[in-house]
Order: C-alpha cells, then structure tokens, then sequence
C-alpha cells in the first residue's frame, strides 16, 4: 500500500507525514474495533436482559401468591407438621401446638438438626422465640385449607366489615357526650 504525501509546508518532511497518517489510521482502526466491541457487548447485554426476563415471567407464572395474614396461616395450621429454620440456621421440624401474637411457636415431637446437619436430636416439646425465626415451610394443603378458611370467614363477615367494624353513622366513638340522645 503506497502513501502519498503531499505537503504544503516547507519545513514539514516526508517522514512525519507517514507517520502521522499511520497513526491516523491506527487510531480509526482502534475506533471501529471499539465501536464493533461495544456493539457485541450491548448486544449480549440484551441476550442476557432477555433471558432474565423470560425466566422471571416463567417463574411467575408457576408461582402461586395467596393474600393471607401470616399468623392465619399458622393458626390454621396447628396439629400439622412443619419445619423452621432458625436465624442461627439449625432447623427444627415438627408438629405445631400452639402459636401467638409474635409468632412464637411451640412444637411437638420434633428432630432438632444443627447448622452443619450433622447431629439431630429428638425432643419430645419445643418453644421457639418469634425473632429468632428465620422462615417456615408448611404444607400446601395446609395453604390451601388457610384460604378456604379466610374465605369463609370473609362471607360471614358480609361487605364493608374489615377491621374497626361496621363504620358509617351510629357506630362507635360519637365524641364525649354534649348531651342529648
């Protein structure tokens, strides 16, 4: 490939001409290869974005989400088997007796199993503290038998009786008494 120089200055030689117009060259070729290298790396960008949307939508769509109040769930799952990790990651599974307010629970014939799996023990009754508790897995029968259940309870309730009662005029709190009826 022949450069050709052309130089209007006379102090200019041949020499920097050449290597200007290599660096020149240089310089686009670099350009473009970047240019073609962000194009690839955005176009994986994509690819990788569309990947993660199709499995979020695959994953929500075998996901299954129930509106229900935690301690519903566990209220109406006593006298059935569950397991319960704990923060410190021991796990404790068993038969749920009894649950309250803070979601401490008290378990029954459970098998007591350490963070590393490990060692197990058999305790006969259990009380595990509310904020200790890292998750719990229960039945799906048992999610299923909590929805029934808020469901019936909602009919018996009727329309418009949520929390604070029935509202609208004649209920409770008509201010300090200013006489009258």
């Amino acid at each position: 490939m022949a450069i050709r120089c052309f130089s209007t200055h006379a102090s200019s030689k041949r020499g920097e001409v050449v290597v200007a117009s290599q660096r020149k060259r240089e310089i686009e070729e670099n350009y473009w290869s970047r240019k073609v290298r962000k194009k690839k790396e955005e176009e994986e960008e994509d690819e990788i974005a569309l990947s993660r949307a199709l499995l979020l939508q695959k994953h929500e769509e075998n996901r299954v989400t129930y509106k229900m109040l935690p301690l519903s769930l566990l209220k109406t799952s006593q006298g059935h088997s569950m397991l319960v990790e704990l923060k410190n990651g021991e796990t404790y599974n068993g038969v749920l007796n009894a649950c309250d307010a803070w979601m401490n629970v008290h378990l029954t014939k459970v098998v007591c199993t350490n963070k590393d799996g490990d060692r197990f023990h058999e305790l006969d009754t259990c009380f595990i503290r509310g904020n200790t508790i890292k998750y719990m897995c229960v039945q799906e029968e048992i999610i299923q038998l909590a929805k029934e259940e808020n469901e019936r309870r909602a009919a018996q309730r009727g329309p418009y009786q949520g929390r604070g009662g029935g509202g609208g005029r004649g209920g409770r709190g008509r201010g300090r008494g200013r006489g009258g009826d």
